[in-house]
């Protein structure tokens, strides 16, 4: 089986997943749906059978894919999946072809653009049982890293980041927090921050990450004149010596719109137990509020790491239940 597989891009496909997920999704409006896609705030392809693709009604369509550019402080340049859909009706055979086709169309999006592993946040339930098993048959190669790894999903909604922000706390003498505008000044920092979470987390052997790429990709807005791949904020000493950074960028999703995703926060050891990372962590949430509109935000952390945790619950963050995280990793894709 051979679909036709195009790149979402006008009123009449973002016409046609609102009127997909009408029942699924009550408020999903029209016309934000556009205007985001028009943003850049997510790309996807559609999977049709018909012989108009501008024109193209629900009835046309078998499947479809909406994903984001993200990025990780140790691979850099990712991709995201927010939804993936596939026409019920449709028989076991037709949808795992379906699968297959857009696993390459995404590879072949990936390798265009220097994207290095594809992530999807899939719930775990009855279902998507079936398609959780077919992503990660050896053919399509996805690996469940919430189970190999014990990676946790947690979550503040819009109500959680507010409530956060708006408790009183000052940061400490002698310390300062920027947003940083001249990524050269402190990339080379930055990476060696980056390098001890690794160390810390016990997965070095996954740090991959370059001066280069920190300096590319913060310029990304520049060179290409859309949304850049991250944002990111250091905490300075009385010394100007950098003790802690963030990383953080836009999301997206269907129902909510826009959001924010929590790559690292990271301050040094010495430095801990001050209230700086609480202080760095409420301005980049105002960061998010301000400049994205975020209407939430998510991070992962690993199981064993309780005294993060315990950090998270004492913000007012939850845990997203029977979420997990499967990954398309950078071997399978440049293979």
């Amino acid at each position: 089986m051979t679909s036709n597989i195009i790149k979402i891009k006008s009123k009449a496909h973002t016409d046609a997943i609102c009127e997909l997920n009408q029942q699924r999704l009550d408020n999903l409006n029209n016309s934000r749906l556009l205007s985001d896609l028009t943003s850049h705030f997510f790309n996807g392809f559609l999977v049709h059978s018909s012989n108009m693709a501008d024109n193209l009604n629900i009835n046309d369509i078998d499947a479809y894919v909406l994903f984001y550019n993200s990025y990780s402080s140790w691979q850099n340049r990712t991709i995201h999946l927010f939804d993936l859909w596939m026409r019920p009706t449709l028989e076991n055979k037709q949808k795992y072809s379906i699968l297959k086709e857009l696993k390459s169309k995404l590879f072949e999006y990936a390798r265009e653009n220097y994207l290095n592993r594809v992530n999807y946040h899939i719930m775990e339930n009855e279902k998507n049982k079936q398609l959780i098993d077919w992503m990660q048959t050896e053919e399509l190669g996805a690996l469940n890293l919430s189970k190999l790894e014990d990676w946790l999903i947690y979550e503040m909604n819009l109500e959680e980041m507010q409530n956060f922000i708006s408790i009183d706390s000052k940061i400490p003498e002698n310390f300062r927090i920027i947003k940083v505008e001249d990524i050269n000044q402190f990339c080379m920092k930055i990476r060696d921050l980056i390098h001890e979470i690794s160390v810390f987390e016990k997965m070095e052997d996954q740090f991959k990450l370059s001066v280069q790429d920190l300096i590319r990709d913060y310029s990304y807005l520049d060179e290409k004149n859309l949304n850049r791949f991250y944002e990111t904020m250091v905490v300075l000493n009385d010394q100007n010596e950098v003790v802690g950074y963030t990383i953080y960028y836009r999301t997206y999703e269907l129902k909510r719109g826009v959001g924010c995703y929590l790559e690292d926060l990271y301050i040094q050891e010495k430095y801990r137990r001050m209230g700086l990372g609480g202080a760095l962590w409420k301005k980049l949430v105002k960061d998010c509020l301000q400049k994205f509109q975020a209407n939430f935000m998510q991070w992962t952390v690993l199981g064993w790491n309780t005294p993060a945790i315990d950090f998270y619950h004492k913000c007012g963050a939850r845990k997203l239940e029977n979420l997990s995280l499967l990954r398309f990793p950078t071997n399978r894709i440049y293979q």
